[in-house]
């Protein structure tokens, strides 16, 4: 989307999306590096009036309603949740997992800090471990592992190599910016060794974009999909958990993030 639609799209996707959840709403978007979020109990024509809706600027943005499988009804369970390390990261998720307890002790061990009973926020904080534990992993720039053929966070090559066919050794792991597609490849392929259940997500990260997962069995449902950008000839991208969604905002559907990518 250009500079100023986002939001529009992703208020008229969670909309369309209604049904399935009417306990919160959310919608989180960046905008020159700084995350916009408004979120809070109610359906969502309640928790977006034009005020909220003109506050959440940028191009780029993700949004969640909610029907509780976890946690509380608390609005502060409200998703999408954004943790500040590494880069900047914020997550919205359908599904659910696992062993719970443990993964919580894990964090625990590893000092991060949950504020909140909710799911999407332990997965949110195994994102963030594992980026920050590739911070000093092998960077390879100059690499596109991850195309809408391929399914978003699709495995890389045994080798990555640049445009002439070299093969990349290993570089500076944090220069201030985004992670590499090999960065979040890795966390996101150790998330998922971590993680038991039927989970879907969706996951922002400064300096790098959207990123969406799915669970190795293909429990949840997430579909992604393409259309022109107004006035442009290029494509602005959507994922959601309904096909139905993309369809009525005139999204062409590429297909299903396939199981375990």
């Amino acid at each position: 989307a250009d500079d100023s639609s986002a939001v529009g799209p992703l208020y008229e996707a969670l909309l369309a999306l209604q049904h399935r959840g009417q306990d919160a709403a959310g919608i989180i978007t960046e905008d020159a590096g700084r995350f916009c979020l408004h979120k809070d109990n109610g359906m969502v024509r309640d928790v977006f009036g034009p005020a909220q809706l003109t506050n959440l600027r940028g191009s780029i943005g993700i949004g969640h309603v909610r029907y509780p499988t976890a946690g509380s009804s608390s609005c502060a369970e409200a998703q999408p949740f954004y943790v500040n390390s590494p880069y900047g990261i914020t997550l919205a998720h359908n599904g659910n997992l696992v062993d719970l307890p443990t993964l919580k002790r894990d964090l625990e061990r590893e000092f991060r800090h949950l504020n909140t009973g909710s799911d999407s926020e332990v997965l949110l904080n195994l994102l963030a471990i594992e980026l920050f534990s590739n911070l000093s992993s092998p960077s390879h720039e100059g690499t596109r592992s991850v195309s809408p053929s391929s399914g978003a966070g699709a495995a890389p090559a045994p080798d990555c190599v640049d445009a002439a066919g070299r093969k990349l050794e290993s570089l500076s792991a944090f220069d201030g910016k985004g992670p590499t597609d090999a960065q979040v490849i890795l966390a996101v392929n150790e998330l998922l060794r971590r993680c038991s259940g039927g989970y879907a997500c969706v996951s922002m990260i400064i300096g790098y974009g959207l990123l969406a997962f799915r669970d190795p069995h293909g429990i949840r449902p997430l579909s992604y999909g393409r259309r022109l950008a107004e006035g442009s000839t290029e494509h602005e991208y959507m994922v959601a958990s309904e096909s139905g969604a993309l369809n009525a905002l005139g999204f062409e559907l590429l297909g299903d993030v396939p199981p375990g990518h």
